[in-house]
């Protein structure tokens, strides 16, 4: 019977998600409103903190230097703090994660994305250990509904810093000629 239950569960949460009404903890600077629906925070310091990260980001096309600038100018950012049990939103000065988080959530560019990061079950030793997989691409994921609700910035945006933080990275193929010289002689 439990197993029933639980499949009963699952299935009632990916038929809310596939209707982009299934949310487990909202992203700061949006909110439910009366309705249920995903709206922007009524805040105007939520939303001009939001912006002020994008904004930043174009601007200097680094997640650290978009955080460098953040401390420097003492500006705090939403974030989500659990106290009491319940999820409010409080402002600080920004860590790499919180940046990080803000520019890689979809949700930003208006998009419903549910299913993003797999549940990966394997047997190690005879035990069966869950493990959450890297997140996929929007698109890959299990539900993907653009221009769900208002974002704080376009899609084509949304995807063009994505490819801009794809490129800062020296894990990926990309042009030589951008980024610091990793190796040879001509360091110095």
């Amino acid at each position: 019977e439990l197993k029933v239950l639980r499949q009963r569960m699952l299935a009632a949460t990916y038929h809310k998600a596939s209707k982009g009404k299934h949310y487990r903890l909202l992203a700061p600077g949006y909110v439910l409103d009366g309705v249920g629906d995903l709206v922007k925070d009524p805040n105007e310091r939520v939303q001009r903190a939001i912006e002020l990260v994008f904004t930043t980001f174009r601007e200097t096309s680094s997640i650290r230097q978009t955080v460098k600038w953040f401390h420097e100018h003492g500006v705090e950012v939403p974030v989500n703090k659990v106290h009491d049990g319940k999820h409010r939103v409080v402002f600080r000065v920004p860590s790499g994660s919180s940046i990080h988080g803000i520019l890689h959530n979809p949700i930003y560019a208006g998009a419903y994305v549910f299913g993003r990061r797999p549940l990966e079950i394997r047997m190690v030793e005879g035990v069966l250990k869950k493990r959450q997989r890297s997140p996929r691409a929007p698109e890959e994921a299990r539900v993907f509904l653009r221009e769900h609700h208002e974002g704080y910035i376009d899609w084509a945006t949304y995807e063009d810093n994505q490819r801009t933080m794809r490129h800062n990275t020296h894990r990926v193929q990309h042009d030589d000629s951008v980024g610091s010289e990793r190796k040879g002689t001509g360091l110095l």
